[in-house]
Order: structure tokens, then sequence, then C-alpha cells
């Protein structure tokens, strides 16, 4: 049986929403609904597929944008709500939608798609790679002392959602240019990211903001909530830190710092820190600092010559990659890319190649996030011949380390 997929329509948004959160195990809320249909949906994006009228296959994509290592953010295909009914589990439906999903990106001109996966399992089988890596951090407040102790020649202050909300666009597109992965905020975006609905709370409170100035400038801010536990009347809250972000990673200490020292608070948590972050070399006790490491931002190489050429490299070098498609083939072929940190191309060759990857280990190296040694140890890069792993290497490898803060 085949299931006919396209672009819903306007009527069709409501019974889009409402295949979207039961395929994640909720419950529509109209409020939730018509929020998103305002801020970010693009109809033109979407996809759904169709049982009759019934809608059993969801997925759509949002035109955002990607640091690539040297060269600032370029477009992506940001790929979420994807989901199948589970009386549709097993039919070919996700594959399909995959498809036609990847290559509706390509065709727009987009070098990449990107996503954060439900299932880490998912999403290899369709190309996707690993992009940037993440940490989920915990740690007791009072075991979080500084050595030396943090000197700071700037301000915080406590801000009010509308001063936070003026503040934090400038402050966030300085942190987007420190790294690969990071991605730009549109007005809409950041009203997604300010939305503080109750039902995405887990229990804590609203959202806290603070802001870091040094002279008149704001160069820093963190958005954080109190968990409250008040267990025998013992005060034993947590501070969990939505997002944290700094102009220099001096700023990002005074702002760990500052939650670090909230009254009537034992731990302090984060779920998405960069896995190079200075923070952790600064603590007087390291070893204090739980440190969890898991994927962060997931991508799709669906133009392989645009991809490659758009990034810079961190060593002058030239290297030939075969690239093996066999889903799709939009990424597929043999490339010579040759570049440096002043810019690059790549373009198609008959040449023999150096190395032979799928477009998911392409897909990790494309930040930076991974060795070239380390797919290739693990037998997922083959090295034709001799030197190349390395010399990939070389040109691949970036810092500060990719990672996102954006999730979608």
């Amino acid at each position: 049986m085949t299931y006919p997929m396209r672009a819903i329509k306007a009527s069709e948004f409501d019974a889009f929403r409402q295949a979207v959160e039961r395929g994640f195990g909720n419950h529509a809320r109209p409020e939730d609904g018509e929020f998103t249909r305002e801020n970010f949906f693009e109809f033109d994006r979407s996809l759904a597929a169709f049982d009759g009228t019934q809608i059993v296959g969801t997925a759509i994509a949002l035109s955002f944008r990607v640091t690539v290592p040297g060269a600032g953010p370029q477009p992506t295909g940001a790929v979420t709500m994807v989901t199948v009914q589970p009386t549709h589990r097993r039919r070919g439906i996700l594959t399909e939608m995959m498809r036609m999903q990847l290559q509706d990106i390509r065709e727009r001109g987009e070098a990449t798609a990107s996503l954060w996966a439900s299932e880490s399992i998912i999403y290899r089988r369709f190309g996707y790679g690993m992009a940037t890596l993440s940490e989920r951090w915990s740690i007791e407040r009072t075991r979080a002392g500084f050595a030396p102790p943090i000197t700071d020649t700037g301000r915080m202050r406590v801000a009010s959602p509308d001063e936070f909300k003026e503040a934090v666009p400038a402050i966030h597109d300085r942190a987007v240019a420190r790294r690969p992965g990071m991605m730009p905020r549109t007005e809409s975006m950041w009203a997604v990211r300010l939305r503080d609905p109750e039902h995405w709370r887990g229990g804590a409170s609203a959202l806290f903001f603070a802001l870091h100035s040094t002279g008149p400038v704001d160069d820093g801010y963190v958005m954080y909530r109190i968990r409250r536990d008040w267990r025998d009347g013992i005060p034993n809250s947590t501070i969990v830190i939505v997002e944290l972000a700094g102009a220099n990673p001096d700023v990002d200490a005074v702002l760990f710092n500052y939650c670090c020292n909230i009254d009537l608070t034992t731990t302090v948590e984060s779920w998405n820190r960069p896995v190079d972050d200075a923070i952790w070399w600064r603590l007087a006790d390291p070893r204090r600092l739980a440190r969890s490491p898991r994927d962060g931002l997931w991508l799709r190489i669906v133009d392989t010559p645009k991809a490659l050429s758009a990034r810079r490299y961190s060593a002058e070098g030239r290297i030939v990659v075969a690239v093996q498609d066999e889903f799709v083939g939009l990424a597929g072929g043999r490339f010579e890319v040759e570049g440096g940190p002043d810019g690059a191309t790549c373009r198609k060759t008959t040449r023999k190649a150096d190395i032979t990857l799928g477009p998911t280990e392409l897909a990790s190296l494309y930040l930076g996030a991974v060795s070239a040694r380390s797919l290739a140890d693990a037998g997922r890069i083959v090295e034709n011949s001799a030197g190349a792993i390395d010399r990939t290497d070389l040109m691949f490898d970036w810092r500060p380390a990719a990672w996102c803060s954006q999730d979608f």
C-alpha cells in the first residue's frame, strides 16, 4: 500500500499538529499550535503522509543557518516534527518522507540538512551523522569553587523579561561567531526560545534572567530555572541552566560562577555545554563536576561540493574523497577538496580517492566534531593512500569544538 505525501494546506494544520503531538506521546494544546503557526511554521516546507484523509506521517523543515568553520552561518534545512503514527509503523513511510525531504532541501540550494534526534539510532541510515557533541553537567554548589577565584571587572544584574529580550540578540550573535555548529536566531526564533509555558518547565520555576556587562556593553546572559526542594525544612533546590552564553570564555566563567552562588540551592545543572568548555579547567575540584557526553546536532550533506567549498580548513591541503551515498545519492561521488584558512574549492574528479566514506562520516567530519583517525579506527573511513587520514585531520580539524545551543 502506498501513502500519498505532500505539503499540508492551512486547513489541515490542526490535524497535522495533533498527529505530531500524538507521535511524541502528547496531547495537542491549541495555544501551542497557534504559537507554532504564527512564529515558525513554513507550510511549503511541511510534509504529511496520508491514509485516506488521515495524516499518518509528519515532517517539516525550517529555513535556519548553521555556522561552519571559518566562514560564518550557511543555510541549512532544519528538520523537525518527524513522526509516524503507531498504527502505521514499519510501512516505509519514514523512509519515503526522508527521501522527499532531502531532495527538496537540495533543490532549495541548501547544502545540508540538520536535526536533533529524538532517538540516536534512527537517522544514520538516512545519511545523517553526529556533527556536534555536548555534555550534561551537574555539580554540588559548595564544590564549585574556582582556582584562582573568579575576578570580574564587569557587572551582573537580574533582568526583567523585556530587558532581557532586548539585550540578548546582540550577545548571542557574538557567541554564534565563536563556534561551528551555532545557529543565529531570527526574531521568531527568539520568540520560541523565550516562550515559557508551564508544561515546558518539568516541575521547575518560570525562567529567571541575568545579564553581564563590561562597561556599557552587555556581553553575557544566562537563563535558568529553580527546581524547588525543601525536604524537612532544609533548602535543597537545584539551579537548572537553560542557556548560558558569553562573548568570551571569561564571561562564560563569570556567568557559571553566578549560578553557583545563588542561595538556598545545593546543585547546579546544565543539559547542554560544549565538550571543550574551559569552565571545567577553572574549577578547584574538577572531579566534582559530573559530565555526561551525548550527541548534539546531526547533519546530512546533500550537496558535497557546495558544503565542502563553504567552510575553511585549518591547514592548506588537498584530499580526494569518495562518498558512497546509498540513500538518495545526493552526496555521492568522487570529489577533490583543496583549501586552507583563506578559502576552499571542491569539485568532482576522476582522480583516485585518498579516502572512502559515507555521508554519515562526512557529516561528522564537516564541523570538526570528530577526527578522521577516530572514524578510521572505528572502521568507518577507508584509507586508500598512505597518510591520507592524517592529511584529512590536518585540514578538517577546527577549534573551538563544534557545539550547538539551539535545539528544535
